[in-house]
């Protein structure tokens, strides 16, 4: 189990709003270049830059986590690549 302290465990608690999502965006990068096989940390970005209302972003991470491939196929990993592409799909009707 990773420790606490990594950035993807920490960033969740914050509340996603303009004036923490500057600061979750650069937990989550971090997070993110410590891992880049992971999909939290740019599943969690999507997130934050969907709630900030950062489409640009949020379509280059989705497009990003859709391309990305799965070495560990698991339920989470699976349910965060299904739910970015139902609300892509949604977003662009």
């Amino acid at each position: 189990m990773p420790p606490a302290s990594w950035p993807w465990q920490a960033a969740p608690c914050w509340p996603r709003c303009a004036s923490r999502g500057r600061a979750a965006m650069r937990c989550y990068r971090r997070a993110h270049w410590m891992v880049p096989s992971r999909f939290v940390p740019i599943y969690e970005m999507y997130n934050v830059a969907e709630e900030v209302g950062d489409t640009a972003t949020a379509a280059a991470l989705a497009r990003e986590i859709l391309a990305k491939p799965v070495k560990v196929p698991s339920r989470e990993t699976l349910e965060m690549i299904e739910d970015v592409r139902r609300r892509e799909a949604e977003r662009r009707r």
